[in-house]
């Protein structure tokens, strides 16, 4: 069984190293685009519409086993569901730096010119980075059932990740960091707003 916390982590730090390569000036671009994919979720409620686009598994007459597989498609489903424009407007985010230097020159810095002050705050912001994203997509998973408390997934087999990892190997998911303070939580409501305008309100300033 692999320990969780420490994949999660080891994904923050390549998130910061990416950070270093692409400089803080890109990655504050990229947290822009995490935090409106996570707003636009939120306060538009896409993800409960989304949702009613993957109906509910019809088990009636099904043996267990077959009905617990149908079951878990349904909440693997329901994931992609609300992961994939998450993502999508998170990937438009990471390229937008890359297109407009094809057309502003010298906009954004290359990474030879990435001084060490610069190389740190880069990897401060992909760290932060990571985090929104990573912890997003667990709370996703969290949310639809898929990694439940001293459970496992699918219901049929044997847990791959387990949240904590003691004498007792208990699975607790409910409180592992990444999901028990997932931005999903943390910013929530007039937290998400106000995180989503000074962005916005920085890059205007910094950049145009």
């Amino acid at each position: 069984m692999i320990n969780a916390t420490v994949v999660f982590w080891a994904l923050i730090g390549i998130f910061g190293f990416i950070g270093l390569m692409r400089a803080w000036q890109k990655e504050v671009i990229a947290t822009a685009s995490i935090v409106l994919a996570l707003f636009a979720l939120s306060q538009l409620n896409t993800s409960t519409r989304l949702l009613s686009l993957v109906p509910e598994a019809n088990i009636t007459g099904k043996p267990d086993a077959e009905a617990k597989r149908m079951v878990d498609a349904v909440k693997v489903n329901r994931f992609f569901v609300v992961a994939i424009p998450f993502l999508t407007i998170t990937f438009f985010g990471y390229l937008g730096p890359t297109i407009t230097r094809q057309f502003q020159p010298g906009k954004f810095p290359d990474k030879a010119r990435v001084g060490v002050q610069e190389g740190i705050v880069g990897v401060l912001i992909g760290g932060i980075n990571g985090w929104l994203i990573m912890s997003t997509l667990a709370r996703f998973a969290f949310n639809m059932g898929i990694l439940v408390d001293n459970g496992s997934f699918p219901q049929t087999g044997q847990p791959m990740f387990a949240s904590h990892v003691g004498t007792t190997q208990v699975v607790e998911w409910s409180k592992f960091f990444f999901i028990e303070s997932s931005a999903l939580i943390l910013l929530s409501g007039p937290t998400l707003v106000i995180a989503l305008v000074v962005l916005f309100l920085f890059v205007i300033i910094a950049f145009i």
